[in-house]
């Protein structure tokens, strides 16, 4: 395909490398707000302020490969992210923008000064939607669509001057019994600022402010005390209301709030009470009600849960009060293979047998409800191999499910006693004809006959020194041709392979050998072939 290629040097990446690569662009992104310098791409702003600017596409010009508006067709949409080098100097909201076509511009991003300095705004490819064949990054040049952003400080010289200290208020000629503030007698009231030259004055429930300090009269009186700077008038007011409270609060229990429900009325995760609080007259300040209180990691048939105290403005306390009780379980029930171990070897015929045991740990459990059952998968038609054992559906009376258990173990056939029978003599003393086939026979113990798919005949060759001096001159009776499977002989309850050493050296000595289905071998003793 031939068409217009626009070649650019791309950007530093992450690691500070300079990448110089080609690229053929289908579509362009572009800033478009006068706002944003064309030819500097900047964007000038002071502490503080904002300025908005969106984007719009625009097809390349030329003969491409990707013609046109790649964007266009129903549910076509182009996603991208737009990020700031310094958000501590210049922050952006939102964080994204979409683009829906050619020529439409994308909604604004809002670009806020945060303090002087410069950052540099970027977009990223996220994923496009569209009918045409523009479907990655690389089809886009967003190049365009950065700029600089340039934040200068505030001039305005009072900017730097901070509100004073905000005023304490404290009390001469009376006994405060209470706490923040309250007081049982009428107090003479004044209050300072620990900022230098700041000036006081007073407001009593909303009067004019005077640099007279009030007199309190009897029950309620709010006092503001304002510091006021000595240049620029900056202000910072503290407030406080003098009255008598000697009535503790309400704590009142409005039941549960959440909790996952199990069965048979018990709660399977941390439930949470709510409670609720009034104070009649000085109120609970900043304390937030109604609240909730978690029961934590506590779990049994009879859990109650505290509200914890409360304390009123005027340091009245009311105790805490204990919800209804729940039953809770947050343990599940444990599954546990019983009868066979993990890793245990045992012999057909004596192999135990696998069963399930279900228990409900935990303090005050809600009991088990359902058993496990067991199912047993693996081994071979005989009963020998690799067996694996899985006990599942055990649960407890709150609805809670025991994750399944597994334990792997072998059985294998006993071999006490078992070899290869002759014509192979157990004195390695044996000598067959190489042209003949050589008779591995042999007895199992147990249930006979086994299946025997899954045996293997083995052929060892060893050196002829290992078999000592007991080889004899005389040629054992053998069968003609060789066989290319066991059969099993029941009038002679033993099993027979006719081997085949006809490809195999004269002179040289062998041990032959069966490997049953549990990959348990047994071998001959040593014989050797001659002409």
């Amino acid at each position: 395909m031939f068409g217009k290629r626009l070649t650019r040097a791309l950007a530093v990446t992450t690691a500070g490398t300079l990448i110089m690569a080609s690229a053929a662009f289908a579509d362009t992104v572009s800033n478009n707000l006068a706002s944003v310098d064309a030819t500097l791409a900047e964007m000038n702003l002071a502490v503080s302020g904002t300025s908005t600017v969106a984007f719009t596409l625009a097809p390349t010009t030329g003969d491409d490969d990707k013609p046109g508006c790649n964007l266009g067709g129903p549910s076509s949409e182009l996603r991208l992210g737009i990020s700031s080098s310094n958000p501590a100097v210049a922050s952006l909201s939102p964080s994204s923008v979409s683009l829906t076509g050619c020529g439409t511009a994308s909604s604004n991003v809002t670009v806020t000064g945060n303090a002087a300095g410069t950052a540099t705004v970027t977009l990223t490819f996220t994923s496009v939607t569209t009918n045409s064949d523009a479907t990655s990054a690389s089809d886009y040049d967003l190049t365009p669509a950065s700029f600089t952003v340039n934040v200068a400080a505030a001039g305005d010289p009072c900017d730097a001057v901070s509100a004073p200290t905000a005023p304490a208020f404290t009390t001469d000629g009376s006994d405060n019994d209470g706490l923040n503030g309250w007081f049982v007698t009428v107090p003479t009231v004044s209050a300072t600022s620990s900022t230098a030259g700041a000036a006081i004055s007073y407001s009593t429930d909303g009067t004019t402010f005077s640099a007279t300090a009030p007199v309190l009269g009897e029950g309620e009186t709010t006092v503001i005390a304002r510091a006021t700077s000595a240049t620029c008038a900056k202000t910072s007011d503290t407030a406080t209301t003098f009255k008598v409270d000697t009535v503790a609060p309400d704590i009142d229990d409005e039941g549960i709030d959440s909790g996952t429900a199990g069965t048979g009325g018990w709660y399977v995760s941390e439930v949470f009470n709510r409670y609720s609080a009034s104070d009649a007259t000085s109120g609970l300040g900043s304390f937030a009600t109604p609240w909730t209180v978690g029961s934590g990691t506590a779990e049994g048939s009879a859990i109650t849960i505290p509200s914890g105290s409360v304390t009123d403005l005027a340091g009245n306390t009311a105790a805490s009060i204990d919800s209804a009780a729940f039953k809770i379980d947050l343990t599940d029930p444990q599954n546990s293979v019983t009868g066979v171990a993990n890793g245990g070897s045992y012999t057909l015929g004596s192999v135990p047998t696998a069963d399930c045991s279900t228990t409900d740990p935990g303090n005050d459990p809600s009991g088990v409800a359902t058993q496990a059952t067991v199912a047993i998968s693996g081994g071979t038609a005989n009963g020998v191999g690799t067996f694996i054992a899985t006990c599942s559906g055990g649960s407890d009376n709150a609805g809670r499910a025991a994750a399944n258990a597994s334990v792997t173990y072998t059985a294998g056939y006993d071999l006490s006693g078992i070899g290869i029978l002759q014509p192979i003599n157990p004195d390695n003393s044996s000598l067959f004809s190489r042209g003949k086939a050589v008779p591995v026979k042999f007895r199992m113990n147990g249930d006979n006959p086994y299946i025997m798919t899954g045996w293997k005949l083995l052929q060892q060759q060893v050196n002829c020194s290992l078999g000592g001096d007991a080889i004899g001159d005389v040629v054992e009776a053998v069968a003609e041709n060789p066989s290319n499977s066991f059969r099993y002989d029941s009038t002679a309850n033993q099993y027979i392979y006719n081997a085949n050493f006809k490809d195999k050296a004269v002179g040289t000595c062998w041990k032959a050998g069966v490997e049953v289905d549990s990959g348990q071998k047994i071998w001959s003793a040593i014989f050797r072939l001659q002409k």
